[in-house]
């Protein structure tokens, strides 16, 4: 006896595949968005260049999700400990442009047709 497929187990491996596919492309444009980020951390996106840093300064939210940063960085402060206020700045800093740098490259891609948002 020949069994025949069933029309739902038909639709529903094409759906496997193109939950697959959609998987691929994404895991694809993550990776693409990542690589094009560390280029632009490198140039554009430079946390360390005089204007850069002064943008991102200026950027940090102190009442929003970087308060307890700030509080932090005045006790550091009020401390003299010098490693952690540089620590913190870093990090603080660092993050703003590299989510900038990301935010780009996801434009970026946008614009030239190699993914959607």
């Amino acid at each position: 006896m020949k069994l025949m497929s069933c029309s739902v187990s038909a639709d529903h491996r094409r759906y496997q595949m193109e939950e697959l596919e959609a998987a691929r492309l994404d895991a694809i444009r993550e990776r693409a968005i990542a690589d094009r980020s560390d280029q632009l951390m490198q140039t554009d996106c430079c946390p360390w260049s005089q204007d850069n840093f002064l943008e991102a300064w200026g950027e940090i939210d102190i009442v929003g999700p970087h308060r307890d940063t700030i509080a932090a960085l005045c006790q550091a402060i009020n401390r003299d400990d010098f490693d952690k206020i540089g620590a913190i700045v870093a990090i603080r800093i660092n993050a703003y442009w590299r989510d900038q740098a990301m935010q780009q490259a996801a434009r970026e891609l946008r614009i030239n047709g190699l993914g959607a948002a």
